[in-house]
């Protein structure tokens, strides 16, 4: 992830470089370059997104256990109190 990042970051740095000249085969190879790091970054966001779906399912179910150990320690409360 971090190469990728980082590779981004070189991306944009060449865009900057070349930028200013006018040569078509720069302007090509910087576009295609940036054409690469864009589906890159699409792809790492895509898996970050499916990563986050994963952990809010797994979140969700923890919330649920919670709630279900928070019921069970009330009614046993509950029972210890009206035994005494």
């Amino acid at each position: 992830m971090r190469k990728l990042i980082i590779s981004s970051v070189a991306m944009v740095a060449l865009l900057f470089t070349f930028g200013a000249s006018k040569s078509s085969g720069y302007d090509s190879y910087v576009y295609e370059n940036l054409q690469r790091s864009r589906d890159a970054l699409l792809t790492q966001r895509a898996g970050l997104e499916r990563k986050r779906e994963e952990y809010a399912q797994k979140l969700a179910r923890i919330d649920q256990y919670q709630r279900q150990v928070d019921s069970s320690l009330k009614d046993v409360e509950d029972a210890l109190r009206n035994i005494r």
